[in-house]
């Protein structure tokens, strides 16, 4: 979801499991569990033997690898700056994560901000199992290597010190992408493509001539790259397997409460079919969202294993366990053969539970090219159950502008392979539940600029385009950003009419409509580089058999004539971070390393509840999904109104990306969305902390530029005929939001 890296050590299993409070907090052993785990022996293996050693205190007992080097304590404080605390990327148990650069040839400390960027994890000098699985670590990923194990690069081992040098992971772990509720859900492919990753890395070990037993397979342990390739992390509590005619390896029982297998948890044997239970424990997190233990819900619901298996092998009961952020996005059939896997891998028998080997194989049937075009096409069966289709098919609303998911992976595709056929492009009103709840869908075009060298989309000024609508606050977000950060030079930019239009003569779609002439649309204008008549067009010029939602923000590519990316929580971490060598604010950091987590935490239930949840308001079918949606929004502004009456922004005294992501919601507020979409119990002027930091908003720099008004109130009150079928836009109330406020109180 970012530019971070997770990185965690392991919980004993009796170690209570607890909502985590950032995405970066790894689980560590309990008080009561570390004194037993002295006497176990610690299992180091080469490619070559595998050894038991001694409880270890000393360097030398690492095992020598070519491809491994030992830093020195000053290096890792050069390429840390220090260990300073806007180099931090995350705390937990085991210790810190800092970022850090080396240089990639050498490999030596490099300047900040040059040569590889790399994460070190450093240990906390208290922990003595701490240690043990450092050195664990060291010697398992010092001779291990593949491509779906995360690569240790060094290691430091200096006085009390012990660090640990990685490749730097972007996009941080499974965990934070499906359980710390971003704007960004993963979607459908990227979630099978992560399973196979992970089964990849575990079958290798389970695989190899001296087979190794992770023994500590979980979400926060498999970590992203900038693809979403997974690789497994964290060889803490790895085991040797057993040798010769032995079956099982006894040992301590250590790994994390939900995932372990129950033969071990109760025995203390130790077997690779304990890993194929704990992979299985990821699939179902995989496919329901929730997490293996969550002590937040009551009764079974507690237990992920428990609460899902009655409905793993039902295909029409499935959909109950699915995770909602899918919003539908998946293959029924596909779903119910993962299901069923994940229930043949959690079989309470060990000896009846697959081997790797196969799970992986019934896993890549499902990525199958035969297979590839299917979960969206064999969308229509899996909704049918839970999704009606509204008469108003052809009018679309603002629903698709929605921030959501993909199953293109990321920024390694160029225009000629962004070949993909999606679903049918439809309205808001057409993704309601039975329950008359509002759903969305998820945005298509995921690539990714980056700084890489070997990124395809290089952060070059003049290259790209920015395609918006005034009117859709995910797009005004993403100009918002480019104004903020001065990068209106470098990336050009154009929006279409406020009101929607047909696209094409040949059916009744309805949508964004560029102008014919500079002079038709005040704040609209044609085309500039395509010559197109609607972002359709644009569609389908990226890509010829693209079926799918036509919505902005569109970030195009001028050079290879095709979409970057559709998502606007994407490319706003995009111009925060890889132009600033070209922007002329690059001093501005809206999601700086320090708040990251704080910032996720807050955009999560901000877009639940007033984000997302104005609209949910606004298209509900149904009395019950209205007054609760709408509560939900009221708590979410009475939240943010406490928080206000303490701070000047949402995370401190420092704007950030959480700001603006509210401040498109806040600003369409009264305007519209009190009116239009019923949320009329309180306006925003009624909240005088809320009210007065959306004119602090509004006043930074570049801000005002983002906001035209006149198109947001046309959009909104022209577009959905369904529900203004008259088409009349209200007068009022015209806010001043350039009018005083009182947030500087907060300044010093």
């Amino acid at each position: 979801m970012g530019n971070v890296c997770c990185f965690g050590s392991s919980a004993r299993v009796d170690a209570a499991q607890s909502p985590r409070t950032n995405s970066w907090t790894p689980k560590f052993t309990s008080k009561t569990s570390t004194s037993s785990a002295r006497s176990s022996p610690l299992p180091c293996y080469s490619e070559k033997s595998i050894e038991s050693l001694s409880t270890p205190r000393s360097e030398h007992e690492i095992l020598p690898s070519p491809h491994v080097k030992a830093f020195a304590l000053s290096e890792l404080k050069n390429a840390t700056r220090n260990f300073r605390p806007d180099s931090l990327l995350g705390e937990g148990g085991f210790g810190y994560v800092y970022k850090g650069w080396i240089d990639e040839t050498t490999p030596t400390a490099a300047k900040p901000g040059s040569g590889m960027v790399v994460a070190v994890k450093k240990l906390k000098p208290e922990g003595f199992q701490g240690h043990k699985e450092w050195l664990t670590e060291v010697n398992y990923l010092g001779q291990l290597r593949h491509p779906n194990l995360v690569k240790l690069i060094g290691y430091c081992s200096e006085g009390d010190s012990r660090l640990l040098v990685y490749e730097f992971m972007p996009r941080g772990s499974l965990e934070n992408h499906l359980f710390r509720r971003g704007p960004q859900p993963l979607p459908w492919a990227t979630r099978v493509k992560v399973a196979i990753g992970a089964g990849k890395g575990l079958c290798f070990l389970h695989d190899a001539e001296e087979q190794v037993i992770y023994r500590d397979f979980k979400a926060s342990n498999i970590l992203l790259d900038a693809d979403f390739n997974a690789k497994l992390s964290d060889f803490g509590l790895a085991k040797a397997g057993p040798t010769g005619d032995r079956t099982h390896v006894s040992t301590q029982v250590m790994g994390t409460h939900g995932y372990a297998a129950p033969e071990y948890v109760a025995t203390g044997r130790l077997t690779a079919k304990s890993d194929v239970y704990s992979y299985g424990v990821v699939l179902l997190e995989l496919l329901s969202g929730r997490r293996a233990v969550d002590r937040s819900k009551s009764g079974v619901e507690q237990n992920l294993v428990d609460w899902a298996k009655p409905y793993l092998g039902d295909k029409r009961r499935l959909f109950r366990i699915m995770d909602t952020q899918l919003e539908g996005q998946y293959p029924q059939k596909g779903a119910y053969a993962a299901a069923t896997l994940a229930l043949q891998c959690l079989r309470p028998e060990p000896r009846l539970r697959p081997r790797m080997k196969e799970v992986l194989a019934a896993l890549e049937e499902l990525q199958a090219p035969q297979n590839a075009g299917k979960p969206l096409v064999s969308e229509k069966k899996t909704v049918s159950n839970h999704v009606k289709k509204s008469p108003m098919r052809h009018h679309r609303s603002p629903k698709n502008l929605i921030p959501s998911a993909s199953p293109l992976p990321a920024h390694r595709q160029t225009a000629h392979v962004l070949k993909h056929t999606t679903q049918m492009a439809h309205s808001a009103l057409d993704e309601m539940s039975d329950t008359g709840a509002f759903l969305r869908t998820p945005s298509t075009f995921r690539n990714f600029i980056s700084r890489d060298p070997n990124s395809p989309f290089p952060p070059e000024a003049g290259r790209y385009h920015l395609y918006i609508s005034y009117a859709c606050p995910w797009a005004s977000r993403c100009l918002a950003y480019l104004k903020v950060k001065g990068l209106d030079k470098a990336i050009s930019f154009a929006s279409v009419k406020p009101i929607w239009e047909r696209t094409k003569d040949t059916d009744e779609h309805m949508g964004w409509v560029f102008p014919v002439s500079e002079t038709e649309e005040p704040g609209a204008e044609p085309d500039p580089l395509n010559g197109a008549k609607t972002i359709r067009e644009l569609y389908e010029i990226a890509s010829t058999n693209y079926s799918g939602k036509y919505t902005v923000p569109v970030l195009w590519d001028k050079k290879l004539k095709t979409i970057v990316n559709n998502e606007s929580g994407e490319i706003i971490r995009m111009f925060n971070t890889e132009f600033n060598e070209i922007a002329e604010n690059a001093a501005l950091d809206l999601y700086s390393p320090h708040l990251q987590a704080q910032i996720n935490e807050v955009n999560e239930w901000i877009y639940d509840g007033i984000n997302n949840g104005v609209y949910k308001c606004g298209f509900a079918k149904k009395q019950g999904p209205y007054e609760e949606a709408a509560k939900k929004l009221y708590e979410g502004l009475e939240k943010c109104e406490e928080i206000l009456g303490k701070q000047r922004y949402l995370c401190g005294n420092t704007v950030s990306e959480a700001d603006i992501r509210l401040f498109v919601t806040l600003i369409r507020f009264d305007e519209v969305y009190a009116v239009y979409f019923k949320c009329n119990k309180k306006l925003l002027r009624e909240f005088p902390n809320l009210f007065n930091y959306t004119k602090d908003i509004f006043q930074i720099p570049g801000m005002s530029s983002s906001v035209n008004m006149e198109h947001i109130k046309r959009h909104y009150y022209g577009s959905h005929p369904s529900i203004n079928p008259f088409g009349i836009i209200p007068l009022g109330p015209d806010i001043n939001f350039s009018a005083p406020h009182d947030r500087e109180k907060f300044s010093n």
